[in-house]
């Protein structure tokens, strides 16, 4: 019999994904294993690109200092079509989450970093080259048997929970016959990452060239690093596609072939879809495993970081036996439509490629050729909560107030106790009280916020930087979730007493004697 080992969670995949839901379930003090099928980083061409909210989390978690030297900031996001013509610039700008909107890096270099950070904590224990044979699930826990590659050994590993993190072929949602909704995208594109001897090729960009012949993108990662971008065309043969001298014929278009050496290569088939459940039982389906979206607009992994931003808190909760297994219910609630309209923004960011290379071709003006509705939707920002969303089964509470303001908090610069700070070391993953001046709390309230943990601020206390949040906060009292979402805002109508009350609906809060 093989020997069971106890866990509270188990991971399936070993990409980013799943190494920053380890860390954040680490820092939770959370023990987790990991299952990964291959001993060393992936050498195919992945992600290239996070944003502000990305590495807002890495700080948050503690490690974004670590790693910050991994990550480029573009100069410029444009459009343009081949022969250099700039249609559409973007700069790149610090937000008021207090990063980049846009990072750019080199994933093998980011893996190598988090796969260190990883292997320091007492909390997570690694099962490299483990082949999944089985998931058994219980009313109170998931049992995985897989076997060691090396070793022709077979372990038994028992969580509580299992987080499928192993991306666009998921071997759990297989096991689990989880149907998907195909969106209706699906199309070959070939991706390769160069090393070049120059210190900038087209500058340092994110470029979609939109090409009538054949749509191309072009990412300066990190150091001398790039990738390329290209659209296969139908007819044409994958594996010569793949070939030096193909690679070569299209780069040379903009580049010097002999500036540059290829670094990886791979044919990626983009796809938009959507699992029907995200939750089965004990098991969730977070990222690529759940969902697929063209990276058009780089927010795949964006996408997969907020999954983990939403769901770990809600699972530690649970898992301190606070709240009942109901508030896991609320991650697809609250993240797929989210994800569904980040798809539709992918799909029409790619239409609007393809009508600005053929009005291109045919000399029509851009402005009659791409109609207004079309530039917004495929513009639109993808960080807000979808205005579609059921109300009834997310965690925050209903009022105008709270509507008026966005769904996550800045992160703005604070002084608090004479230290000059961002507004994320106060809040950290915890939710988080402010208000003006002492409040009283009635003994069920009070005895509900000290079991969640939740942090108390006077607002009277904290010299708030920035002008608006300064005064919103001096007339309001917030509720912020771990995740840095907002809650609840209440006014004069709305009493911070009533508030709480709903918190402690909408998270199944489990109440003890």
């Amino acid at each position: 019999m093989p020997l069971k080992n106890q866990y509270e969670v188990i991971i399936v995949g070993y990409g980013p994904l799943g190494q920053l839901c380890a860390l954040l379930l680490s820092k939770l003090g959370i023990r987790t294993a990991i299952i990964e099928r291959y001993k060393d980083v992936n050498p195919l061409p992945r992600a290239s690109v996070v944003d502000d909210q990305s590495l807002r989390l890495m700080n948050v978690i503690e490690i974004y200092d670590e790693i910050k030297n991994l990550f480029n900031t573009p100069e410029f996001l444009d459009y343009t079509l081949p022969d250099g013509k700039i249609l559409q610039r973007s700069i790149v700008k610090e937000t008021l989450d207090g990063y980049p909107n846009v990072s750019t890096f080199y994933q093998p270099d980011l893996e190598n970093a988090l796969r260190r950070m990883v292997s320091k904590s007492d909390l997570i224990d690694l099962y490299l080259q483990h082949d999944l044979i089985s998931l058994r699930e219980t009313d109170s826990s998931v049992s995985v048997k897989c076997k060691s590659i090396e070793k022709n050994k077979l372990n038994e590993i028992e969580g509580s929970f299992l987080i499928a993190c192993d991306g666009l072929n998921s071997s759990i949602r297989k096991k689990l016959k989880i149907p998907s909704e195909d969106l209706k995208y699906n199309k070959d594109w070939l991706i390769v990452d160069i090393n070049t001897n120059e210190k900038s090729l087209l500058g340092n960009t994110i470029r979609q060239i939109c090409d009538y012949e054949r749509p191309t993108s072009f990412t300066y990662l990190s150091d001398k690093r790039c990738r390329w971008e290209f659209q296969l065309l139908p007819g044409e043969d994958k594996d010569e596609m793949m070939q030096d001298h193909k690679i070569a014929s299209l780069i040379e278009k903009y580049i010097d072939s002999s500036s540059y050496s290829i670094d990886r290569r791979d044919i990626y088939k983009f796809r938009a879809e959507c699992s029907k459940y995200w939750l089965k039982g004990r098991v969730a389906l977070l990222g690529g495993a759940a969902y697929q979206l063209p990276p058009f607009g780089y927010q795949s992994l964006n996408s997969e970081i907020r999954d983990i931003n939403n769901f770990c808190w809600k699972l530690d909760l649970v898992l301190k036996n606070k709240c009942n297994i109901d508030i896991l219910l609320s991650y697809k609630a609250e993240r797929e439509p989210v994800a569904k309209e980040t798809i539709s923004s992918s799909l029409a960011m790619g239409q609007l490629i393809d009508s600005i290379a053929v009005s291109s071709k045919k000399n029509i003006p851009l402005e009659e050729s791409v109609p207004p509705e079309a530039r917004s939707q495929a513009f639109k920002d993808m960080r807000m909560y979808s205005e579609n969303t059921d109300s009834t089964k997310t965690i925050f509470y209903e009022s105008e107030i709270t509507k008026s303001f966005n769904s996550s908090i800045p992160n703005f610069y604070i002084t608090f106790k004479n230290e000059r700070v961002l507004f994320d070391k106060l809040l950290g993953l915890n939710f988080c009280i402010f208000t003006s001046g002492e409040y009283i709390f009635s003994k069920k309230i009070n005895h509900f916020l000290q079991e969640i943990e939740a942090k108390i601020y006077d607002t009277n206390i904290i010299d708030i930087e920035d002008a608006f949040m300064k005064e919103s906060f001096k007339n309001h009292s917030f509720i912020i979730r771990p995740d840095r979402k907002i809650f609840g805002v209440s006014d004069n109508e709305v009493s911070l007493e009533q508030m709480c009350n709903d918190l402690m609906t909408k998270i199944f809060y489990i109440e003890k004697s």
